[in-house]
């Protein structure tokens, strides 16, 4: 049946990230559906719309409904429209980010969904694509990892180049670099790391890129301490083949992307509810409200330590109210006395043990791409903390009986107060902010953001918050606070870099 579309309303300004155009159309027969148009910002632009209906379509093999149906969609320019689009179906119910808390049924379902995510494992890292989209010599290698069973998404799919926003940012969607598939781990690291050297070696000096943290070290200190990751790597990365397999998790999981019923009595205040985690091989829990995960735009396989915990789930001191503790109080145990937890938590760990690992891991391969744009000590830092942790906390390689990289006392004197000085006063800047304008009812999301409604209040508020740590400051402690404000002009935004195909 043939439908028009009479309604259209533009969605942007609804909790939704800025890497697209999002439509929601009403068509003639009554029916709505969701259309996307990918800006320059979200990489590229070709290869991120196929590899993105892919993956959704591989996904509804895995997760049935709770992944959009696609409708239509263009991943070239070419058409009527004049840009590459997907349009899909509209989840029922609404984006988590409406309602105050989640159901317990349905934080035990998103646990069911990770573990299932984990348990399929890929023969290598990159992101999917149809077969008939990747070159000929990848359309003759296996989906699956060896060993893992066959089925119908095996002679669909391939993996091919990975669409990860750290290959396309900026100049780096213009450069040489390798884009994978990688066969394992060391020459996915490697991609990695040498992505950001060769940005630094070629653009480090543009006037925009002067602006960025890192431009308060020399690039010789960021390359040098890049190379000395890919010493350490080696050495460090997980040797376990269960969190160095390559899996798919979502990109970008937060509150506007989860989709749900109405709040169910287990989400009032004070509720005790508890229902478990569900076991893999069994359907969804029965009263779980999630109708639908979205934005699976540049979702890749990578390694499995790379899983990070869903931003809804992210625990900020901010949001916390402390409470006074009686002074018997004992804290917890810490995971490897997991016989000490409650029969709950130990079963919940001996379920998903390696989930549990891989969410503890250091950020480091997040830090060696965005050594430039985050500022050279958060690196750093996690290398040396790595180095100290070599042969306690991590277990010495085979093949590296003493850590490939030292660190000095002095190193670490150094790298702290720089921390400090460039990073560490900057973030608690934000934080005061954060609370301030949290106080009044405004969120302010961490590129300086805040949604239209409280454009004008968080203007006054910012202005008034700013004149009053003015005044109370002296002349190099202003100079300090206007340089590092959050809400500066010509301040780097991560998400405002172009990415031109």
């Amino acid at each position: 049946m043939l439908m028009s579309c009479t309604t259209w309303r533009w969605l942007n300004n609804e909790k939704t990230r800025g890497f697209n155009r999002i439509f929601c159309l009403g068509l003639s027969n009554g029916e709505e559906v969701i259309a996307r148009m990918p800006f320059r910002n979200a990489g590229s632009r070709h290869l991120t719309t196929r590899s993105e209906v892919a993956t959704m379509d591989f996904l509804r093999s895995r997760l049935g409904a709770l992944v959009p149906k696609v409708l239509a969609w263009e991943a070239s320019p070419n058409n009527a429209v004049g840009c590459e689009y997907i349009i899909m179906e509209k989840c029922p119910g609404d984006a988590l980010a409406v309602h105050e808390r989640i159901s317990s049924s349905s934080l035990a379902h998103m646990a069911e969904i990770y573990a299932k995510l984990a348990k399929v494992t890929f023969s290598q890292y990159g992101s999917i694509y149809y077969k008939e989209d990747v070159s000929p010599d990848l359309q003759t290698r296996p989906l699956y990892s060896e060993g893992f069973p066959e089925d119908d998404c095996a002679k669909k799919f391939r993996i091919g180049s990975s669409v990860d926003r750290i290959f396309y940012r900026g100049e780096r969607s213009s450069m040489n670099i390798d884009h994978g598939p990688w066969p394992n781990i060391n020459p996915y690291i490697r991609a990695v790391t040498i992505c950001e050297i060769d940005w630094i070696r070629q653009h480090s000096n543009l006037p925009q890129a002067q602006l960025q943290p890192g431009a308060r070290h020399k690039p010789e200190q960021h390359i040098s301490l890049l190379e000395r990751w890919l010493c350490l790597s080696s050495a460090v990365l997980p040797t376990e083949s269960q969190l160095n397999a390559p899996v798919l998790s979502h990109p970008d999981l937060h509150a506007a992307n989860l989709f749900v019923r109405s709040p169910t009595p287990a989400a009032i205040p004070g509720s005790t509810e508890c229902t478990g985690v569900a076991d893999t091989a069994k359907s969804k829990p029965p009263s779980s409200d999630i109708t639908g995960i979205i934005d699976w735009q540049g979702a890749t396989v990578r390694p499995l330590f790379e899983t990070v915990v869903p931003q809804f789930l992210e625990v900020t001191p901010n949001n916390l109210t402390f409470v006074k503790l009686p002074g018997a109080f004992e804290p917890p145990a810490v995971l490897v006395n997991a016989d000490k937890l409650s029969v709950r938590e130990q079963a919940t760990i001996k379920r998903e043990l390696a989930l549990v690992d891989v969410m503890q891991q250091p950020t480091t391969t997040y830090f060696a791409s965005h050594s430039w744009s985050d500022g050279l000590p958060n690196l750093e830092r996690v290398l040396i903390n790595l180095h100290a942790a070599y042969g306690k906390g991590i277990p010495a390689h085979p093949n590296y009986p003493e850590c490939p990289v030292t660190f000095s006392t002095e190193d670490q004197k150094r790298c702290d107060q720089e921390f400090d000085q460039i990073v560490g006063i900057e973030e608690k800047i934000e934080n005061a902010l954060q609370i301030t304008l949290m106080e009044k009812g405004i969120d302010l999301h961490p590129v300086g953001a805040v949604f239209a409604e409280d454009f004008e209040e968080a203007q006054k508020e910012v202005a008034r918050f700013l004149a009053d740590l003015l005044e109370d400051a002296n002349s190099h402690q202003a100079d300090v606070i206007r340089r590092l404000w959050p809400t500066r002009e010509g301040r780097f935004v991560h998400g405002a870099e172009s990415c031109v195909d």
